[in-house]
């Protein structure tokens, strides 16, 4: 009974003793950015993203540690550091981010506890296994030895089994905790494609932690094209112009940039057809050039090629012009299909015959086609609507015994969906 009461009393102490430190000076935050912050898939790994408006200690209502969750253990203070403050053996007197300057470092108060991010790896049907690099820096408190891990878990939250091998255990021995250097810990760990795992970090009451990182060492993912074609919800008037709009978009962040040659393929329905010379116009038009490759239907086809990088979850937007039949019955709906391929999508087979798409599979909906690469969109075509109204405008006039002067309006309309012309 006595020790749990001692054990309680040195629980209150250490945090008071967080609390009683002198604030000397006010600084603004520096924030440190390095090439491996820039590729972490952690978010406020640092600490740093609320920048706390005074030094030392911050612990009511697990402050300022979003987008962490945070297990059924003690509450998450973030202390804030500088050269201008000492912070005394709380805990380091400089953060592991920034050194030489204002910085910010994530204690426990009181006890141990968890703090996690949920990920699910990358599908690549290429590469079904990812591997991944945990990092992390940490220090000791109040001079005593502390004990720190990082792992990867299997699911979502504190729940899952530990991963084999994405265990790092840091045994802090007791030094001096306002000056001894971080310490660095590392491991590196294989998960399955699609899996769902949470970074886990814990920490007890004499430990503190920074630069926490989840690195894939991995290439990312091939390209993963896809293709949307759209008429802009417009019917197209017979013997007039219409315009057929394209967006080449390259999957998520997980997929690489493009590389060489992109091809959009377009072959028209009978009806349509393409003018020669055929120049894209649209948000990224100067980065396509194309072809066409028949004069007239059946099967008139337009190739179009552009060398110019989409990045990962980044798209490329170009429109064509395409010249409307006078000979198409009104309402007819025209089915027209094209087709996305190269820049180093393995997955998106080379179309090469003029006036044919090989492979394509429709998935019933307008848009693109998942692993296609194909874009479809249906058509209506429309004949202007001409009506003419006659009607008397005023009173008759008697211009002599046999003449008057009869005004009329004569109203033409176009009812129809389409510009006349």
């Amino acid at each position: 009974m006595l020790f749990a009461i001692i054990k309680v009393l040195k629980m209150f102490a250490n945090a008071w003793h967080r609390r009683c430190f002198v604030f000397l000076a006010l600084a603004p935050l520096l924030s440190a950015t390095t090439l491996s912050q820039a590729q972490n898939l952690l978010v406020n790994g640092d600490f740093e993203a609320v920048v706390q408006p005074t030094f030392g200690n911050h612990i009511p209502g697990n402050v300022a540690v979003a987008p962490w969750l945070i297990g059924s253990g003690f509450p998450a203070n973030v202390v804030k550091v500088g050269p201008s403050y000492a912070y005394g053996p709380g805990g380091p007197n400089f953060d592991h981010t920034n050194p030489s300057g204002n910085g910010q470092y994530l204690d426990v108060v009181g006890g141990a506890n968890s703090f996690y991010q949920v990920f699910t790896v990358p599908q690549c049907p290429s590469a079904p296994t990812k591997t991944y690099r945990l990092t992390g820096w940490f220090s000791t408190r109040e001079n005593q030895a502390g004990l720190a891990s990082i792992e990867l878990r299997s699911g979502s939250g504190l729940g899952g089994a530990t991963i084999p091998g994405s265990l790092a255990t840091v045994s802090l021995p007791a030094r001096n905790s306002a000056t001894a250097p971080w310490v660095f810990a590392s491991v590196d760990a294989s998960l399955t494609s699609g899996q769902t795992f949470s970074f886990v970090v814990t920490m007890n009451d004499f430990a503190n932690a920074d630069d926490l990182s989840l690195v894939l060492l991995d290439a990312q993912c091939p390209p993963d094209l896809s293709l949307v074609k759209t008429d802009g919800g417009l019917n197209f008037g017979i013997g007039s112009t219409g315009v057929y709009n394209f967006t080449v978009s390259n999957g998520s962040v997980i997929n690489a940039p493009t590389s060489g040659t992109i091809t959009v393929k377009d072959v028209l329905p009978a009806g349509l057809s393409f003018q020669a010379p055929l120049t894209p116009s649209g948000a990224n038009g100067a980065a396509w050039s194309c072809v066409v490759s028949t004069t007239s239907n059946p099967n008139d086809t337009a190739t179009c090629t552009s060398s110019a990088v989409i990045g990962s979850a980044g798209a490329s937007a170009f429109s064509l012009s395409v010249a409307v039949a006078l000979t198409i019955p009104d309402g007819t709906v025209l089915s027209n299909k094209a087709k996305v391929f190269g820049g180093g999508d393995v997955n998106k087979s080379t179309e090469t015959s003029t006036g044919l798409i090989s492979s394509c599979a429709s998935d019933g909906l307008g848009g693109d086609s998942p692993n296609g690469g194909c874009g479809f969109e249906d058509t209506t075509i429309s004949v202007p609507k001409i009506d003419v109204v006659k009607a008397v405008s005023g009173t008759f006039t008697q211009v002599n015994p046999t003449t008057f002067d009869v005004p009329y309006s004569i109203v033409v309309k176009n009812t129809g969906t389409v510009v006349a012309t």
